[in-house]
């Protein structure tokens, strides 16, 4: 080869790789933002149960004595947070069940597992509560599957007494 060949191989082959190194930097550059970024995690707001009402078996009226009269318990579950959320059986507790008449009456209402839908036929055992929209809370209907019911040996005096109830709804967002 000769000699002026050699010399245009060698600058040829110096500008590659100058190119080459120079396309490598800048293929790993970085551009770091140090700005300030700010925000903040969200408090979720208590749920609130609304309207509670009791559900009989077909054809009852009233609560019977005997595993076989259960009934449910019915209630409107508000949710004022911007994200929906979902309750499930173990996001429900009673707080407490009486019922009117002698002490007795109170110990003979029994209180089984939490079981719930959404009243309408949905799908069990979690119910979705909707997130407030346009200033109006998210509601959503909640039935706890025959969950109350007397003993067998319930007092006479309990007949015609009114059952009150209280619950407590948490739930998680979605």
């Amino acid at each position: 080869m000769q000699k002026r060949n050699k010399r245009i191989l060698a600058a040829s082959l110096a500008v590659a790789g100058v190119l080459g190194a120079g396309g490598v930097a800048y293929a790993f550059s970085e551009f770091v933002n140090t700005g300030p970024v700010s925000g903040s995690a969200a408090d979720m707001a208590p749920l609130t149960v609304g309207i509670t009402s009791t559900e009989y078996k077909a054809g009852e009226t009233s609560l019977w004595p005997g595993a076989n009269h259960k009934a449910s318990i019915v209630m409107t579950v508000n949710n004022s947070n911007e994200v929906p959320v979902k309750v499930t059986n173990t996001d429900v507790q009673n707080v407490s069940f009486t019922i009117g008449g002698p002490a007795g009456c109170t110990t003979a209402l029994n209180v089984g597992a939490v079981s719930i839908d959404d009243g309408a036929g949905g799908s069990g055992n979690n119910v979705t509560v909707p997130a407030k929209s346009g200033g109006v809370d998210g509601t959503a209907t909640i039935r706890i599957v025959e969950v109350v019911w007397l003993a067998d040996s319930a007092p006479n005096d309990c007949q015609g007494k009114a059952l009150t109830s209280k619950w407590k709804v948490t739930a998680n967002s979605l």
